[in-house]
């Protein structure tokens, strides 16, 4: 059996196809995880799409994994003519029961460098990452940051997190009111500590908040946990081991794999 992976590159960072492709290799898998479209024309019985992508179908089994799904995608109308549809967040616009969260790249994404700053600014702002924007203003009036803009390629900008005491993350946020995890508190949570904005989906993670992690509410708790973990490095520390000892535990992309190899063996008929 070969699984087909099917994404759209880009030339800036790297998509869960690459990540997936990386984790295959690692745990010996590549002969069966293979990129659509560059086997040699095999027959592609198996095919898991993943956002961003045109959808294609496999003759045994498809898959979606739906990314973005706090934005008006219309990958969400695809749903019915797949077999296995995955969501990235359980605040999806259409509920689905079947989340497959992001994950890290247990060798990209750790600590690289002592920090020089309490916070990191890096990546987009304004738009659906309006209020990662309005959030970052009470930080930088009271603590050490650097803004290294965006269009940083992977794996460098791990690097450029790596300059933070602190991992601060503010997740993007619909017209609705909705959040979700994101690929950056995963990402982050292998370097930490994180602090992080509160959606309902950190409560799916298996993680212990103010253990493993730390969420906010609002302003004011943000600049009062960002000022407890910027005074305590004993603190820093724990949490930042925790957290990533915790995602190496469920949150790796081996991990994805893993639950992605399940299911489509799940739906193999059985010969018996």
């Amino acid at each position: 059996m070969k699984i087909y992976l099917n994404c759209n590159d880009n030339e800036v960072t790297f998509n869960k196809k690459n990540y997936l492709l990386r984790a295959a290799e690692r745990m010996g898998l590549s002969h069966i995880f293979k990129e659509s479209g560059k086997d040699d024309g095999a027959p592609e019985e198996y095919i898991l799409n993943i956002e961003p992508c045109d959808i294609r179908m496999g003759h045994k089994w498809t898959g979606l994994w739906h990314i973005d799904v706090l934005l008006n995608s219309p990958l969400s109308s695809q749903y019915g003519g797949v077999d296995t549809a995955w969501v990235s967040s359980d605040q999806g616009i259409i509920k689905h029961d079947q989340v497959l969260f992001q994950a890290m790249d247990t060798e990209i994404h750790k600590r690289y460098s002592k920090p020089n700053f309490d916070f990191i600014l890096c990546g987009s702002m304004g738009g659906v990452h309006s209020k990662r924007e309005e959030a970052s203003v009470p930080l930088k009036k009271k603590f050490t940051y650097h803004d290294f803009g965006k269009d940083i390629k992977a794996p460098e900008y791990i690097k450029v997190y790596s300059e933070a005491k602190v991992q601060w993350i503010r997740t993007g946020e619909n017209d609705q009111g909705k959040g979700a995890v994101a690929q950056r508190f995963f990402e982050c949570l292998g370097i930490g500590p994180v602090l992080t904005n509160y959606t309902p989906d950190l409560e799916l993670l298996g993680l212990v908040d103010g253990q493993d992690y730390v969420s906010y509410k609002g302003d004011k708790d943000m600049l009062e946990k960002m000022g407890e973990l910027i005074k305590d490095s004993d603190l820093r520390d724990k949490i930042a081991y925790n957290g990533r000892m915790k995602a190496l535990m469920y949150h790796t992309y081996e991990h994805r794999l893993v639950a992605i190899l399940n299911t489509v063996n799940e739906n193999i008929p059985s010969s018996t």
